[in-house]
């Protein structure tokens, strides 16, 4: 499937969604996009105050990572490593200290083959030559800053210049923030997103529900890429 740009009605559509039934968009998540058509990209505003520095993690430098993520949630000793040995790649936004160090303020990891939704018993598929955006946070002491959006932006640069056609990346329930942020990176909204439980009550299905102005071409790609483990 041919997608680009013009697969939506309007790549800056505002931070909104469609509201059925009167529903709380709060209890919903989201599932954005980016694509690209491998031209250079042009940023119309700038989301930090230019402090921060973006690269590709090392697979070497996998302690230093995980003490960093550690500071910002909750993992399991040694997750870093595993994950680089899954083919996992992480990008790291880092600011100068007064020491003059490189410290560690915000990460994101990228997934180019199928990826778990935590333990919901799904997984995001990406297409041929997309990828998935996942497990982003920054550290406590730098939040506020613009570094979320920022670094977003640094990662969809380098992989538009990699040849990748689409970049998605989702958010829980009710993380407002993030779906902001998000937004604000040029992401456009595809989809509103949750797990309810089917009709026998034994199991989780995803529900979902069309952004604004998204092309029913990329409302079903967006709705293909959760598979059930």
């Amino acid at each position: 499937m041919n997608l680009d740009q013009k697969s939506l009605h309007n790549n800056s559509q505002p931070d909104t969604t469609v509201s059925k039934n009167g529903q709380d968009e709060s209890e919903y998540g989201t599932l954005s996009v980016f694509l690209m058509d491998g031209t250079p990209l042009k940023w119309k505003d700038t989301v930090s105050d230019g402090s921060l520095h973006c690269r590709l993690g090392k697979p070497e430098e996998a302690e230093a990572i995980q003490a960093a993520m550690d500071k910002a949630g909750v993992y399991e000793p040694n997750d870093v490593a595993r994950r680089f040995l899954r083919g996992r790649e992480v990008y790291l936004g880092e600011v100068t200290n007064e020491d003059g160090n490189a410290v560690i303020a915000t990460y994101g990891w990228i997934a180019r083959t199928t990826e778990p939704l935590g333990k919901s018993g799904f997984a995001f598929e990406p297409p041929e030559r997309h990828v998935w955006l996942y497990d982003f946070a920054t550290i406590p002491e730098f939040r506020g800053r613009g570094y979320y959006p920022a670094l977003l932006r640094c990662i969809v640069e380098d992989l538009n210049q990699q040849g990748v056609r689409a970049a998605w990346i989702g958010t829980a329930p009710g993380n407002g923030k993030s779906a902001r942020s998000i937004t604000r990176a040029g992401f456009s909204r595809v989809l509103l997103t949750r797990g309810v439980i089917d009709p026998s009550g034994t199991s989780i299905v995803f529900e979902h529900k069309p952004a604004l102005g998204v092309s029913p071409e990329l409302v079903e790609v967006a709705k293909s890429v959760h598979i059930r483990l």
